[in-house]
Order: C-alpha cells, then structure tokens, then sequence
C-alpha cells in the first residue's frame, strides 16, 4: 500500500511508549489488587493518589514541550512506578517473579524460534497459505504448552484443574 507507513509514521513513537507502558502497568496492577487482597486497602489508595499526582505533575509539561507525543512519553515515565510497588509487594509479601514468569518467557522464545522456522524454512516448500497458517497456529500452540508441560511438570495439570473448579463455584 503505497503512503500507508508515511501517514502513520507520527504516531509510531507514542505506540512504542504507550506499548512499553501497558507492559509495566500489566506487573503492577496484579499486586495492586494483592494489597487488597491481603486488607491492605490504604497503601492501595496511597499509592493511587500517587499515580494520579504524577498524572498531573508529568502529563501538562511533556504535552507542552512534545506536543501529542507528550502523553505516551508521561505515561510510559510514570508506568516506572512499579519499581516502587514491587519493592513494597516484596516486602510485604514472600514470591518469586522467576517462578511466575520464568516458564512462560522460555515457552515463549522457544514458540518464537518455531515461528521463525514456520515463516523461513517452511515457506518455502508449503505454498497453500490456509496450511501454513494453521500449521503455524496449531504447532505453536502445542510447543508452547508442551515447553511449559517440560518445565512445570505435573504441577501445571493441578493448576488447569483448580482453575477449572473454581470457575464451576
């Protein structure tokens, strides 16, 4: 499509921003909502008066001195305040990052490199698109379930069950 990168070129800066933001705000609301889980609903409140102070103190200026990139930039600054939040989880709760997300980044690289693979080497002797996109759909799924399967062992089945009963209550 000819002039389709051009025209939304501006916006890709504020994409990657918002983008990286989203993934830092997706590792702290979790134990956000572990404050209140534990009864600790003041720090919960503390801390979002925090956010919406920075919201104020980040958002006006960067708006000013980058235009409508300002926005991504300020939210992508403030979304690093789940540094904080983690060290006051930690502290306050014992858990491992490593065991709740270990698993899945190397499930993850490994159904990478299969998709690599599928785009690269298959390819080029499939040529029915229909095929190689399930090929690609259904194959990654099966390594990246069967990668987790090799690392979490049994462990896994019993997660899937509890989940699966407790969604039945």
């Amino acid at each position: 499509m000819p002039n389709y990168f051009a025209k939304w070129q501006v916006a890709l800066i504020s994409f990657y921003f918002f983008s990286f933001s989203a993934l830092f705000v997706s590792l702290y609301s979790p134990l956000i909502s572990l404050f209140n889980a534990i009864g600790k609903v003041k720090l919960t409140l503390t801390v979002m008066v925090i956010l919406t102070g920075l919201n104020w103190l980040f958002i006006p200026p960067l708006i000013k001195l980058f235009g409508f990139q300002g926005i991504s930039i300020a939210f992508f600054i403030i979304s690093f305040a789940f540094i904080f939040v983690f060290i006051k989880a930690k502290s306050t709760v014992d858990f491992s990052l490593k065991n709740a997300f270990g698993g899945p980044i190397i499930s993850s690289m490994v159904m990478v490199v299969y998709l690599v693979l599928i785009k690269f080497w298959v390819s080029k002797f499939l040529t029915n698109n229909i095929l190689l996109t399930s090929l690609a759909i259904v194959g990654s799924a099966l390594v990246y379930f069967s990668i987790i399967y090799r690392i979490k062992g049994r462990a896994l089945l019993d997660e899937i069950k509890d989940l699966i009963n407790t969604q039945r209550k």
